[in-house]
């Protein structure tokens, strides 16, 4: 019997659905448009259509998810209504952040409003150290007063954060236990269980993310696997994490904040497999949908992961004007519009692409459902760039020649017909994707041109060619499917957890078996998540560690996963660490002391069989 493993991507303008044959590698793909008001919608109509191919759905082994529905419920401000208890005097880190101008020229910046509103934001009595010293019990004749007020104020889930729980979670989880037993309709997230890294602001603020979004990943969650069993589909439903790996839904229920990125994640994911096998190894993978335009650095088979980033910034390109989430992330980079995106005329009188978007409903003017402003889209099929024949696979009604009636009106503005202005609107998107990428592989110390270009999304592979022509890239890889390579990531991700815990302290003042048993504990907690997703599969382990030197104010991430089977662990670690100092900076100083800030493990296991190249199914 045939087994298959599908995966659904929902992203703002189309839901895409891959079936992968796990023996042959042949696959079939779905493309239908995303129903806003109700994802679920979108992503059974995309099941039908890949039942109607692959038969019998008792043949699906593997269902895997992802979704932008949690970064969206952020941006938006759609979560659940939310409230914070922490330590007496700290209710107001939220907004005071770090007291940082992400533009210092600019005399009035503003910064995302903090999910908790100052009057659902509550303090109570308890204090432990820095070291995990209890100096102050926990107030609980206060913490229940609290909770009980925010629950008459409509506060159904609420983030408890605590100074210094990452360096003892004591308190956070007695709060946990008392609030679970008296209010037992609250949603709760304990800062400790997000987060064990040091930074009070990006902590509360990871575990006030993961509150907000909690009840409605629950709720979503819950009702898709309905759905999906309602077909006939027994397999169990597994969710793509941000970091580039494959969770379980009880997991996923709770901690969502992990899935903030995880429809992204999948190009990455994708573009590095077929790289790999194609003998690849250095990509830029560009993805590019309906709303927006994202790359990610690929090395050595293995895309770029980042331990924080950036939701809902003010300003797209400008760091520091988001609310900051301390998670494990395979590092994406916006660097422009999508398909979808709309062109306006700015009030210098140019011509101005996105960032709003068209989205599904109602499209782009050739969509023919009501659109009326010119798009990114409507833009490449007037120039030839797009085929209606096939285009969506047939499941939309383009019309070029009203997308071509608009694009002429529009193009009046500038005095121009609607061939100038589709040119003027391709060239625009191209050239500001092009700039952007420049400027993060500058930061990042990379040559574009040492690279090769994969293109993934819908609209990637009618712009890659002029992106890799300004950025002087000269081989562009465009793979079957590309336009739902993001649903086949899906298929082929790993099963992966990662942990991480604030260590701060000198290299030399911890003997080898301090670090081990650190490692080992974060080893023992990871591979549990992991063989909950897949229990009869080998799990990989890798040992990363952040250093610096004493007093340094940067970290570099280290690979020490072979250090405890040297005879001496710490010279191993001290080396490891100037070699890649020295690859960064230039230079090493190797007789500084060295220290040890976070202790990390990955754990991950494979989900399919060694060497598995996926390949299009013949229609």
């Amino acid at each position: 019997m045939t087994e298959f493993a599908v995966g659904i991507d929902i992203g703002g303008t189309f839901t895409d659905v891959v079936a992968l044959d796990l023996k042959s590698g042949k696959y079939a793909t779905a493309k239908v448009l995303t129903t806003p008001e109700n994802p679920q919608i979108g992503a059974i109509n995309g099941v039908d259509k890949i039942l109607e191919q692959i038969g019998d759905p008792k043949q699906i082994k593997r269902l895997v998810h992802a979704t932008t529905l949690f970064s969206n419920a952020l941006i938006e401000r759609k979560g659940a209504k939310t409230g914070l208890i922490t330590t007496m005097g700290f209710k107001d880190t939220l907004q005071l952040g770090r007291e940082r101008k992400y533009d210092i020229y600019d005399l009035f910046l503003t910064y995302p409003s903090p999910l908790v509103p100052t009057d659902l934001r509550y303090e109570v009595e308890e204090r432990i150290s820095s070291n995990g010293e209890v100096l102050m019990p926990l107030d609980k004749n206060g913490l229940l007063k609290s909770a009980k007020e925010l629950q008459s104020k409509g506060v159904t889930s609420i983030a408890i954060a605590f100074l210094n729980s990452n360096a003892k979670p004591k308190h956070e989880k007695i709060a946990s236990q008392l609030l679970s037993k008296n209010f037992p309709n609250l949603s709760l997230t304990l800062s400790s269980d997000i987060s064990q890294e040091s930074g009070e602001f990006e902590r509360t603020s990871t575990a006030t993310i993961n509150a907000y979004i909690k009840p409605l990943a629950a709720d979503y969650i819950q009702k898709l696997g309905l759905a999906l069993k309602n077909k006939g589909i027994l397999a169990p439903l597994m969710l793509m994490l941000s970091n580039g790996g494959l969770t379980n839904t009880s997991e996923a229920k709770r901690r969502p904040v992990d899935l903030l990125e995880s429809g992204p994640a999948g190009g990455a994911l994708s573009a590095a497999l077929i790289g790999k096998l194609q003998n690849e190894e250095r990509l830029i993978a560009f993805d590019m949908g309906g709303t927006t335009a994202k790359i990610a650095i690929i090395d050595n088979g293995q895309p770029e992961v980042s331990y924080s980033f950036e939701a809902a910034r003010e300003r797209r390109f400008a760091p520091g004007s988001g609310l900051p989430v301390r998670i494990t992330t395979v590092e994406l980079v916006e660097i422009g519009a999508g398909g979808g995106s709309i062109a306006t005329k700015d009030s210098l009188n140019l011509l101005k692409v996105g960032p709003q978007s068209a989205g599904s409903m109602p499209g782009p003017i050739c969509y023919n459902q009501g659109g009326s402003q010119p798009t990114v889209t409507d833009a490449d099929l007037q120039l030839g760039y797009l085929s209606v024949e096939g285009f969506s696979e047939s499941s939309l009604d383009i019309d070029p020649v009203k997308t071509s009636a608009f694009l002429d009106r529009f193009g009046i503005e500038f005095d121009l017909d609607a061939n100038d202005i589709a040119i003027g609107i391709h060239d625009v998107v191209c050239e500001n994707m092009a700039q952007a990428a420049q400027i993060h592989l500058a930061r990042k110390g990379r040559d574009p041109r040492d690279y090769s270009l994969y293109a993934t999304g819908g609209a990637a592979p009618v712009h890659a060619c002029a992106v890799a022509k300004r950025l002087g890239i000269k081989r562009v890889i465009i793979p079957p499917a590309a336009g739902v390579a993001s649903a086949l990531g899906l298929t082929v991700a790993p099963a992966r957890a990662d942990k991480s815990i604030a260590v701060s302290r000198p290299l030399a003042s911890l003997d080898a078996y301090k670090i081990k048993t650190i490692y080992e504990s974060l080893h023992a907690s990871a591979s549990e998540v992991v063989r909950a997703s897949v229990s009869k599969k080998a799990i990989k382990i890798q040992y990363l560690a952040e250093l610096r030197y004493l007093g340094q104010g940067a970290v570099l991430v280290v690979d020490i996963t072979k250090a405890f089977k040297k005879t001496k662990p710490h010279k191993y670690i001290n080396d490891e660490f100037h070699k890649l100092h020295k690859a960064t900076y230039g230079r090493a100083f190797e007789h500084h002391s060295v220290e040890l800030m976070t202790a990390r493990v990955s754990a991950s296991a494979s989900t399919t069989r060694n060497n598995l190249q996926p390949m299009a199914q013949q229609q």
